[in-house]
C-alpha cells in the first residue's frame, strides 16, 4: 500500500481494481495495459480469487478483447514464475 491506496481492496463481491479493469468493456486496450502494469507495480495480487472463487483469467475470458486477453495471459505467465 502506497499513499493510502490498497490495490487489493475488495468490494462486496470480492472484486479488486485488477478485476474491475479486466471486466471493463471498452476498446482502450493500450490504456488498460498501462493501468494493469501500474496496479501490478503498486502491489496488486494477480493470483487473487473473488468470493465466488474466480481467478483473473477466468473472469477475463469472453468479456474483453482477444488482444487484451492474450496480454493478460502473457502477463499472468510472466508474473507467476
Amino acid at each position: 500500500m502506497r499513499n493510502g491506496f490498497d490495490p487489493n481492496a475488495q468490494d462486496e463481491r470480492g472484486w479488486t481494481a485488477l478485476i474491475w479493469l479486466v471486466r471493463m468493456h471498452d476498446k482502450h486496450t493500450r490504456k488498460r495495459k498501462k493501468i494493469f502494469r501500474w496496479l501490478i507495480q503498486a502491489g496488486a495480487d494477480i493470483e487473487y480469487r473473488t468470493k465466488g472463487d474466480e481467478g483473473l483469467l477466468e473472469l477475463a475470458k469472453g468479456c474483453c478483447s482477444k488482444g487484451f486477453y492474450r496480454f493478460l495471459r502473457s502477463e499472468y505467465q510472466r508474473l507467476s514464475r
